[in-house]
């Protein structure tokens, strides 16, 4: 099932700490307001909605026409929308760099549920 949104929809464990802190400066930095946060540990997210989605293994980007992308592609997503991080997102997108940030991105991603969480999972 596919969604369709002006907005970037920016799926984010509000649990992780790392993913919390990257929701809030993605928060702040999106000024113009054409990202949303959504949440995937609260208690309201239906993961049913999207059931082919690794929501907890990859951070996932819902882009306007429906698709997903995720990984290092989807902070390229992310980044092209934010005046500051335009650049890095550009660079994120090259294909060579795409796939050379799979690797620090796979090794965080596979040890991500073992770190610490926090309490709360408001972001």
């Amino acid at each position: 099932m596919t969604s369709k949104t002006n907005k970037l929809r920016v799926f984010i464990d509000g649990q992780c700490y790392l993913c919390h802190f990257e929701g809030r400066l993605i928060k702040r930095a999106d000024r113009s307001g054409l990202i949303e946060i959504v949440n995937i540990a609260s208690p309201t997210f239906d993961r049913k909605t999207f059931p082919d989605r690794p929501f907890d293994r990859y951070l996932q980007v819902q882009v306007s026409d429906g698709h997903f992308v995720e990984g290092p592609q989807a902070f390229a997503e992310i980044y092209k929308l934010l005046p500051r991080m335009r650049w890095l997102g550009r660079i994120l997108a090259l294909p060579v760099v795409a796939q050379l940030a799979w690797i620090p991105y796979f090794i965080f991603a596979h040890l991500r549920p073992y770190l610490p969480k926090r309490k709360s999972c408001e972001i």
